[in-house]
């Protein structure tokens, strides 16, 4: 019985605690789990950043490498960037039967061979075990030590991976912000810059369209200092023009007193000029005709005998015998204003004192008073003064 529960405490102490076998395999499990972890969201991460740099077509910066961990125990400890690891240990009956090794050599020591074993206390085969155990667990409590400084060093180089990725990120933003910046302000600048070129443009145009008016010399000035003008520079065109009809008086009287106006406002005084002025003016045919049969005698007329003989000619004879027999008999109308109905008597007196005052506005106003309907006209004599 003895040999039997010796042999028995030997082969205990062999075979390595099951409980301590299946915790290290859970925890094998959980930060395998952990590892597949973190490198999921580490790919999230590159991949979302990689689609947020080519969308804003920016070239990817490299990514940082991760250095290996610094090693805590003898065996070498795979890089971080590879992100491989191991498959979880499983336990080896002959790697924990050589660790055991020296506690079953310790008591060969202690039994001899040859030796009754027998006699020794079956406290000391459970001090063996026990000790075998600690050892054991020890051995074990220091590869999951080992195992996460492993993850925390991980953990870390990938914290500091994402925190330079987003530092770049932020930076490569900050570029593309500034390189905006300049694009708006010089399209701004650009803009600025052909508002200004245009205005200078339509100016130039502007200039070129306009004729530029001559500066009075003495040597383009129609008046000389002699008191005459220079027909060979004076506009005549600017004048008023008469082109009929025949003998009407009423038009040939207005564009008699327009030619007297323009004369006074050109300055025109000679009376030779103005024979030769106002033949330009004529454009009736007969008219015109008999200014070109006085041509030859022009030297010799004065102004208010060539305007008498072009009276004469350009007018029927009696023509103020006719306008005065108009005021005698001139009466309103009945669809006639009172406006209308003065004004075409002030019109007849105008004409027929034409040079020299034949009708006075006294005179003018008892005949129109006198051809005014019997509804309007007074019932007594009116004093006009």
């Amino acid at each position: 019985m003895t040999t039997r529960r010796q042999a028995g405490d030997e082969l205990h102490a062999l075979v390595p605690d099951p409980k301590a076998i299946i915790q290290a395999g859970n925890q094998e499990r959980r930060r395998q789990h952990q590892l597949d972890n973190l490198e999921r969201h580490r790919q999230a991460s590159l991949a979302a950043r990689k689609a947020r740099l080519a969308a804003s077509r920016i070239p990817l910066p490299s990514s940082p490498t991760l250095r290996p961990a610094s090693p805590q125990r003898s065996e070498p400890i795979p890089a971080t960037s590879s992100l491989a690891t191991p498959d979880p240990p499983r336990p080896n009956l002959t790697q924990t039967h050589q660790e055991l090794k020296p506690s079953v050599t310790f008591m060969e020591n202690l039994h001899p061979t040859g030796s009754n074993t027998g006699g020794l206390p079956h406290s000391v085969d459970s001090r063996n075990t026990a000790l075998s155990m600690g050892e054991t667990t020890r051995e074990s409590h220091a590869t999951l030590m080992a195992d996460q400084l492993r993850t925390e060093e991980f953990l870390r180089a990938l914290m500091a991976t994402q925190q330079s990725a987003i530092q770049q990120a932020q930076l490569d933003c900050q570029h593309v912000m500034a390189e905006a910046r300049a694009q708006v302000a010089q399209a701004q600048s650009d803009r600025e810059a052909s508002a200004r070129r245009i205005a200078r443009l339509e100016e130039a145009i502007m200039l070129l369209s306009v004729r530029p008016e001559p500066t009075p010399t003495a040597t383009n000035t129609t008046t000389p200092t002699n008191g005459r003008i220079d027909l060979q520079r004076f506009r005549a065109t600017d004048g008023p023009i008469y082109s009929g009809p025949a003998r009407a008086v009423e038009p040939f009287i207005n564009w008699m007193q327009s030619v007297q106006i323009f004369f006074s406002t050109k300055g025109v005084t000679h009376d030779l000029e103005k024979l030769h002025i106002v033949g330009a003016l004529l454009r009736k045919t007969n008219t015109l005709a008999f200014y070109t049969s006085c041509v030859p005698q022009l030297e010799t007329y004065l102004w208010d005998q060539f305007k008498q003989t072009l009276f004469d000619f350009a007018l029927p004879p009696l023509w103020r015998s006719g306008l005065r027999e108009k005021i005698i008999t001139i009466k309103m109308g009945d669809t006639e204003s009172l406006l209308g109905y003065s004004t075409r008597a002030r019109t007849l007196q105008s004409i027929l004192n034409f040079d020299q005052p034949l009708l006075t506005d006294f005179q003018l106003a008892e005949l129109v008073a006198i051809g005014l309907p019997a509804d309007l006209r007074a019932p007594g004599p009116m004093n006009y003064h």
